[in-house]
Order: C-alpha cells, then structure tokens, then sequence
C-alpha cells in the first residue's frame, strides 16, 4: 500500500477498522508512540554529527551520545511511568489481600476464556459467550480449542 498517497482522512479510517477488528492493540499504539522519542534522538544525533563534520557547530564527543540502549531504557521508563496512574502522597495506601486459590483459579480460567474468545471471529463470540454462561467457561474453552484448532 502506498503510505504516501494516503490523505489524513483514510489514514483515520485504517485506524479506526484496524482497532475495530483488534488488528491494532493498545500496545501496539503504545510501542508506536515510545519509538518517536527514539526518531528524535537519532535524528538529533544525526544532526549533531552533520554539525560538527560541517564544522559550523561543536563537536559532540560519542561518550556525550546518548547509546541506543541508554534512550530504550528512559523511553521504557517513560512509558511505562505514563502509563500507570500515581497515587498522590495524602492517598493511603491499600493493603493487599491474598486471594484464596478458588479465586485464582477462577481468574486464569477466565483470562483463558478471554482469550480464546478475542480470537474468534465477531459472528462467533456470542456463541461462545451464550455457551460459558450456560455450560460454564471450561466448555467454551474446549469448544473454542476444537474450533481454532
């Protein structure tokens, strides 16, 4: 496909359907917008060797370079720190309860359950949905299993 015949308005339109069919996850958004800092400083870097080659700006030692793993690191930092919601200093802390291993179980059954179900087709999911609340989620998981192969 040609990126650069695309007008913003089709380019919103992609999105919209790659999100609508789960083609396109938070986390990939996510990654997309951690990787600009990185266009940022390579092309900074890019620039500042440009510079001191031209000779009409200083020169910018390789030990003054930010490594490639270095700006992984802090845009990872970044991401992950704006990406999680910080409680202010006056917000008491909630303990943690420990949760009973029916409770557990009961929940990695259900992220299975969740899972198998993101990747059927949308027609299919209400069926699979009307069968864990009638037969219970172990079932459609099976029948989904059968089914995805």
């Amino acid at each position: 496909m040609p990126q650069s015949n695309l007008t913003p308005h089709q380019a919103a339109f992609i999105l919209e359907k790659a999100l609508a069919d789960r083609k396109l996850t938070d986390a990939d958004i996510a990654k997309y917008l951690g990787a600009i800092n990185d266009e940022i400083a390579d092309l900074q870097e890019r620039i500042a060797r440009l510079t001191s080659a031209s000779g009409d700006g200083p020169y910018v030692r390789s030990s003054e370079r930010q490594s490639a793993r270095e700006r992984s690191a802090a845009r990872k930092t970044h991401t992950a720190s704006s990406v999680v919601a910080k409680s202010s200093p006056s917000t008491p802390t909630k303990k943690r309860r420990t949760m009973s291993p029916e409770r557990k179980a009961s929940m990695q059954i259900q992220g299975r359950y969740i899972s198998y179900l993101r990747r059927m087709s949308p027609k299919d999911q209400p069926k699979f949905s009307a069968m864990a609340k009638k037969d219970g989620r172990e079932k459609a998981i099976a029948a989904m299993k059968k089914m995805l192969g």
